[in-house]
């Protein structure tokens, strides 16, 4: 009897045992995989029926990509009625979170729903009350980031010289140490110059401190304080808010700057003595990937005016066209930005070295009026948040896991 009662009990164990491990996820084993894939800031925890991951990334050029890697990290490791909850931070800030069921997505893959069905099913938005604020594993802070920033710069010149242009390789050295904050220190190596003395020198790029705050209702804050591009130098504040779930912005930017210049070795520089300020408008138009922007500011040379934007994203690709009327001045132009090769970065040492993500250019019809012209920061707000609007990554996703399907 003794013996019957250990082989129950024995068995009752083994099978109490099995059915925990196919009711939990394994939690350390999706976290060290994530973490082995390169992913920072890391934090994964069960409530309820939903698997919720926290991470960073720093692996891949695309924030879509990046989504879609987890996606598929976690999927095959939890059970078909449960859910899982992305929350992608930047700068260790959280911006979007996605919610997948895996019973929807498993009959996507399978073909038994259509895209447009297991669409209606992910929830993409600015939703992030669920994350945690402790910090995560792997943290981003503290680690080196040389990015490589080719740089072009053409205008018209003269009969003899009608297109003058200027080519320079800037390496940006950048280094955070807490949540929402960064570093930039910048060096211009000159390749090609047409354009003005100062080019055919080795001088300074960007030198920034910045903090990024995300405050309530979907507000994210900017201060950058250093010297920033067209030779100014002081500090820039931007704040922008998100309403619909991305599709209306509104936004305001001032600025209060001098002039500064490095000549012969030496800095050169003015007193701050300038105020500039922008407030716009913003509609995207989901179906097409389109934005439309309308805004009213004072420019560097003290002309007030206003500028219009329109846009569109294909994939990583952005062409878009502007006017400006300030002044008593109109002007305007397109721009565009691509991706720079490769999709994929090294994430496993303290120092890291890779090529800007994209290149982006703007082309300006009269180059000689200074008027509706103002400075970089390379910390605003289209920087920190692009490709990041839920409506962009959700079609992204759609599109990435029909073609890995």
């Amino acid at each position: 009897m003794k013996i019957l009662m250990i082989i129950f009990f024995t068995t009752l164990t083994i099978i109490s045992t099995n059915c925990i491990a196919d009711t939990i996820p394994d939690i350390n084993g999706i976290r060290n995989k994530l973490i082995k894939k390169g992913f920072e800031n890391i934090s994964v925890g069960l409530r309820n029926d939903t698997l919720f991951i926290v991470y960073e990334n720093r692996v891949y050029r695309w924030e879509a990509m990046a989504m879609v890697d987890i996606i598929e990290s976690a999927m095959p490791l939890i059970k078909d009625n449960e859910i899982v909850c992305l929350i992608c931070l930047k700068r260790g800030i959280p911006v979007i979170s996605g919610i997948l069921s895996k019973a929807h997505y498993l009959k996507y893959i399978r073909g038994e729903t259509t895209q447009d069905e297991f669409s209606a099913s992910v929830q993409i938005n600015y939703d992030v009350s669920q994350c945690k604020k402790n910090a995560g594993d792997n943290p981003s802070f503290n680690k080196f980031d040389i990015i490589v920033h080719p740089q072009i710069h053409a205008q018209f010149g003269n009969f003899s010289d009608p297109l003058e242009s200027q080519v320079n390789i800037a390496p940006a050295m950048n280094i955070s140490f807490w949540k929402g904050m960064n570093i930039t220190t910048q060096v211009i190596f000159p390749l090609q110059n047409d354009l003005d003395k100062e080019g055919d020198n080795i001088r300074p790029g960007l030198l920034t401190i910045n903090q990024t705050l995300r405050l309530p209702s979907a507000i994210f804050s900017s201060i950058t304080a250093g010297y920033f591009t067209k030779n100014r130098y002081g500090i820039d504040i931007e704040t922008r808010k998100f309403t619909n779930n991305g599709k209306i912005s509104l936004g305001i930017r001032c600025g209060y700057t001098g002039n500064a210049s490095v000549l012969a070795g030496r800095w050169n520089y003015s007193e701050v003595d300038l105020f500039t300020w922008f407030a716009d408008a913003g509609y995207r138009y989901a179906e097409y990937d389109l934005t439309v922007k309308a805004g009213y500011g004072r420019f560097m040379d003290k002309d007030e005016g206003w500028r219009f934007d329109i846009y569109r994203q294909f994939g990583e690709v952005n062409i878009g066209f502007y006017a400006i009327n300030s002044g008593d001045v109109l002007n305007g132009g397109f721009n565009f930005s691509i991706p720079i090769p490769p999709r994929r970065y090294s994430t496993k040492h303290l120092l890291r070295i890779r090529p800007a993500s994209s290149f982006a250019w703007e082309y300006r019809a009269k180059g000689l009026p200074q008027k509706g012209k103002i400075y970089e920061t390379d910390n605003g707000m289209e920087e920190y948040l692009n490709n990041l609007n839920p409506d962009y990554i959700k079609k992204q996703i759609m599109n990435k896991l029909a073609i890995y399907h």
